[in-house]
């Protein structure tokens, strides 16, 4: 059975079995609870093996080719995340979706976002112990693509010791794919359980558990911005395809099915960086996009290409600007927070899980603007959907955006079937 179909069967018999089963079973909950972190750290611990290992490969093969899909990946990552933050506020330029003062305001307290900026990201690539890359609760990929190039840069030694470390490590990829295959083959049953637990929390904040029991707090509270979220990644979507139909001038359905897959174990794990492993493979067994372009353009669309983060963002930032400070958000100001926007996109390595709420909490602390910089916490509650639904979207956007590289590149290869996993 196909991975992707695969997938929707989990999701819908985790959300029935969710919707029966009582909520109030502890050891239940306990249960369900371990194997659903078991289920995600079985694919952020190949991830850390995965990156480093593809990206040496992929450019180690590179000798002789050329590179020039790299820059038009970038240059596609930029377009789509440019048109997706216009989509996006234009969107809550319509009257209907502004909430304005009648949006329920709740006290939440919490930790404030602890981010990195420019400068600790480029120190926490180059770390004193490199070991430090395959370590820690949150998987930051830079570095593992930082290790991966440089071993790749040591490789064009044509010396006959370095040669065999190559053929080594080509054998090892070939285990490391074997494990992998088989573990995509099972994830899906592992994730009927991942939803279950999901289902049991009703997508939402588990640390505000009491608290949103006491208020009542539901999704009708938030369902104009949901229903905003949801419009701007439907069109932003749909003109991506638009356009994969035209440059490749065939049926995408079976595009959009190879990928449909790591978005959807993308939107269950509610992390992107699990998301690596299926999206490399899905493009290169699936579509047929040139091995190394994808196993060296996958890691990077994960980590720069946040088409869904930034939508989600901009929905939340233009939500609690018309709740707390204007009722009428000038241009100059959308323009400016256009801006801030995509330059600090590029800010989110590291943030596999809390996207949204990282962005928007770095625009709220631009002083410049003198907005209130914790109010990002309105959204907090609502972080376990809303935060699926923008790597759903990085994902599939990812996929698109290596397709249409891969074609302008001559790295697409021309088949009649596409062999799905």
């Amino acid at each position: 059975m196909k991975i992707w179909l695969k997938m929707l069967f989990s999701i819908v018999i985790g959300l029935i079995i969710g919707a029966v089963v009582p909520k109030d079973i502890e050891w239940f909950n306990s249960v369900l609870k371990i194997i659903s972190s078991v289920s995600v750290n079985l694919l952020l611990y190949f991830t850390a093996l995965y990156v480093p290992l593809k990206i040496f490969i992929g450019f180690n093969s590179l000798k002789e080719k050329s590179k020039k899909f790299i820059w038009i990946f970038f240059l596609s990552i930029v377009i789509s995340l440019l048109f997706s933050a216009i989509i996006s506020i234009g969107i809550m330029n319509i009257e209907i979706f502004q909430q304005g003062k009648e949006f329920r305001v709740f006290q939440i307290s919490g930790k404030p976002v602890e981010l990195l900026t420019f400068g600790e990201i480029i120190n926490n690539i180059i770390s004193p112990n490199f070991i430090n890359s395959f370590t820690g609760q949150i998987k930051y990929l830079l570095p593992l693509i930082f290790v991966g190039l440089i071993f790749a840069l040591a490789s064009r030694s044509s010396s006959k010791k370095m040669q065999y470390f190559i053929e080594i490590t080509q054998a090892f990829e070939e285990f490391v794919d074997k494990i992998i295959k088989q573990i995509l083959e099972i994830f899906p049953f592992l994730a009927i359980f991942y939803v279950i637990y999901l289902t049991g929390t009703g997508f939402l904040n588990v640390d505000y558990k009491e608290f949103i029991k006491k208020e009542g707090i539901s999704y009708l509270i938030i369902l104009k911005p949901l229903i905003a979220i949801i419009l701007s990644s439907a069109i932003v979507l749909f003109f991506s395809f638009i356009f994969l139909r035209i440059i490749l001038k065939k049926n995408v359905a079976l595009y959009f099915l190879g990928i449909l897959g790591a978005g959807l174990i993308g939107f269950v794990t509610g992390n992107s960086a699990s998301a690596l492993i299926p999206l490399s493979a899905h493009l290169k067994r699936n579509i047929g996009v040139n091995q190394s372009a994808s196993k060296i353009l996958s890691p990077l669309g994960i980590v720069f290409n946040k088409t869904g983060t930034i939508i989600v963002a901009s929905v939340v930032l233009m939500t609690i600007l018309y709740t707390f400070h204007l009722n009428k958000i000038s241009f100059q100001l959308q323009f400016v927070l256009f801006a801030i926007l995509f330059l600090f996109t590029f800010r989110l390595d590291g943030a596999n899980d809390f996207g949204f709420i990282a962005l928007a909490a770095m625009v709220l602390s631009f002083k410049p603007l003198k907005l209130e910089e914790n109010s990002y916490l309105l959204f907090w509650i609502f972080l376990p959907l809303l935060n699926r639904i923008a790597i759903f979207v990085d994902v599939v956007t990812t996929g698109i955006l290596v397709i249409i590289s891969a074609k302008f590149s001559d790295n697409l290869e021309n088949r009649q079937y596409i062999d799905f996993i």
